[in-house]
Formats: C-alpha cells, sequence, structure tokens
C-alpha cells in the first residue's frame, strides 16, 4: 500500500484521502474508525528496551495516534506526516513511523483506544484520575472556552519560569504550578482549574494547543484538518522489542531530509 501511495505521491503530490468536511464529520461523531492498524510518529529517540512513548513516573503511557488510513498517502515522506499530525518538522532528525497491528479481532477485543474529542476526554480522565482530580474540574477544563484561556495561561506560565531561570521541563512539575497559581491567580477557582489542566497535559499529553475536536492541525495550513486521533492511555506498557518480537508494531525509520 505504501509503494503504491510513494508512486501517487510521486506522480500528483500529496492528495488527502478524505476532505476537511470528512474529516469534521468523523471526529464529531467521536468513534473509533473500523482500522485495524494504527499509527504513531515520532522523532527516533526511544530505544529498543523502552515502550514507543514516553512513560510517566505515575506509570501513565499514553500513546497519541492515528490511523493507517489516514496517513497512507502521505507515504513514507517524514515532512508530509508531520505535516500532517501538525508537528513541526525537523531535517536533522530521524524519525519513526510506528504501525501497531491491532489483531484480527481488534473489533471485538482491541485495545482500550478513543478519539480525544473533549466528550470522551471528560469520560476517560474521570475515571483515570479519580480521587486526585474531582470530577468537576475536568468537566470545567475540558471545553473550547477553557482550551483558548489554558493556552494563554501556558504561555505565561512557561514565560514565567524562563525569567526565572528554569528550564521549559519544571513546566511538568506540579508544585511549579501550584506556585504559579498562588501568585497569578486571585479567584481560587481558577487556580484550581489551571493545576488540573497542567496535571491533564503533564499525564496525557493534551498540550495546551489540544482542542478536543479529535483532530490534528495541519502545521502548514492552519485551520485545515490533518487526521483523526486517536488516543490510548496504558497503565503496563511493553517495551519495542518485544511488540516487534510479538509483530505487534513494525517500525519505519525515516531519514530527515538535510
Amino acid at each position: 500500500m505504501l509503494k503504491i501511495a510513494a508512486e501517487n505521491l510521486a506522480k500528483n503530490g500529496y492528495v488527502p484521502k478524505y476532505s476537511n468536511d470528512e474529516l469534521h464529520a468523523m471526529a464529531a461523531a467521536g468513534t473509533l474508525p473500523k482500522d485495524r492498524f494504527l499509527v504513531r510518529f515520532s522523532p527516533s529517540a526511544r530505544t529498543p528496551d523502552a515502550p514507543i512513548g514516553h512513560q510517566r513516573p505515575s506509570g501513565r503511557h499514553p500513546l497519541w495516534m492515528s490511523t493507517f488510513d489516514m496517513i497512507e498517502r502521505a507515504d513514507t515522506d517524514p515532512e508530509l506526516i508531520a505535516d500532517v499530525f501538525g508537528t513541526k518538522y525537523d531535517p536533522k532528525k530521524e524519525y519513526s513511523l510506528y504501525i501497531i497491528d491491532r489483531g484480527e479481532n481488534y473489533l471485538v477485543d482491541g485495545s482500550d483506544t478513543f478519539v480525544p474529542t473533549f466528550e470522551n476526554m471528560k469520560s476517560k480522565l474521570k475515571s483515570e484520575f479519580t480521587g486526585d482530580i474531582q470530577p468537576e474540574l475536568i468537566d470545567e477544563v475540558m471545553t473550547p472556552e477553557y482550551a483558548d484561556e489554558f493556552r494563554v495561561h501556558w504561555d505565561d506560565f512557561n514565560n514565567d519560569l524562563a525569567a526565572n531561570g528554569k528550564s521549559w521541563q519544571k513546566s511538568f512539575d506540579e508544585d511549579e504550578a501550584v506556585k504559579y497559581a498562588a501568585i497569578h491567580f486571585s479567584d481560587p477557582k481558577q487556580q484550581e482549574m489551571f493545576i488540573a489542566r497542567q496535571k491533564i497535559l503533564s499525564e496525557i499529553g493534551a498540550w495546551e494547543i489540544f482542542t478536543g475536536n479529535g483532530l490534528t492541525e495541519r502545521y502548514s495550513q492552519k485551520g485545515t484538518a490533518g487526521a483523526l486521533e486517536v488516543l490510548e492511555i496504558q497503565h503496563s506498557p511493553e517495551s519495542l522489542k518485544t511488540l516487534e518480537s510479538q509483530r505487534v508494531v513494525k517500525t519505519l525509520k525515516l531519514k530527515g531530509k538535510c
């Protein structure tokens, strides 16, 4: 399929399989497509003995993915795939495309994957953070309105860290979020909301650009949908080496275009 895609890409350039309207309709449905194969795209920084993604100290291992069907026409062009996934491309880096086989019975016993719309996230996060984040706070921060607010707060938070000589990685530290909220928000409710949203970002990877509409946004074409998002939150992830030996994952190394 990828060989055919490469031929078509060379002849016609990139032609998305689905229109912007079709992608929005799929995401609005909030249901996972009937696609056996999922894909994850990221820089090749992981070792074979580590999981595919970044496992948090809490044990959580969120995997942000899409379906093979969504990126098939991008072939194995790392710059194009990055663009479709809404990611800035670095030609000096090597990237990996992980093709994940959900198995022949994926419709019956597939993994716990879902389309991360705001509504789906609310449901999942309430079970994921039971006893840690109040359900009503999750409802309040998983909205389009607060998403807009949080983008501004997140920029201010990172600027504040930089102004105090601290690394951007400190933005994942809950204590730093608590300090920032206490100083910059007089309303206790706003403090709680910021701290809750920062924890969701740190633990799940729902960055400040998360729109909650279930779609990526083309990096080169703002406002244009790229691909349907798929999220799985694992807790006991197996290593890449194990997954490859079980023929669950196929890794394609994609060299940068220096």
